[in-house]
């Protein structure tokens, strides 16, 4: 959950994931577009290695589809740092991750709500 305060009220959204605003300053990894609305975020894989942690997967295949009829509304990928960010209009969607050969990880999926004129965060993890 996050909180963005605006002129004279605060706005509060809970979803499964956290809901940002481009007017926040919270330090966040990703980039956070100006405008318009969609998500953004990164990949990460837990490696079971308590000295490593977890480690970002860059250069994932990552697909957008509206959960109400499953249909593939944008295709992206995660940069060399892990990061993405895709603009969509607002709505409630699936985002899948694949990595790409030789991660151990699994495809993993996420559901997001995307509100108007804001970008909601995605954590795309294994564990």
């Amino acid at each position: 959950m996050q909180l963005c305060a605006r002129v004279g009220s605060i706005l509060c959204w809970l979803t499964i994931v956290n809901v940002a605003c481009p007017e926040c300053n919270a330090e966040s990894r990703g980039s956070k577009p100006k405008s318009t609305s969609g998500v953004y975020g990164y990949v990460q894989v837990d490696t079971m290695n308590p000295q490593v942690g977890m480690e970002y997967v860059p250069n994932c295949n990552i697909i957008v589809r509206r959960t109400k009829d499953k249909k593939v509304i944008k295709r992206a990928k995660s940069n060399g740092d892990a990061n993405f960010t895709i603009t969509l209009p607002p709505g409630k969607y699936s985002v899948t991750a694949s990595p790409p050969t030789g991660w151990a990880m699994s495809r993993t999926t996420v559901i997001v709500t995307v509100w108007k004129g804001f970008y909601t965060q995605v954590t795309i993890s294994d564990w």
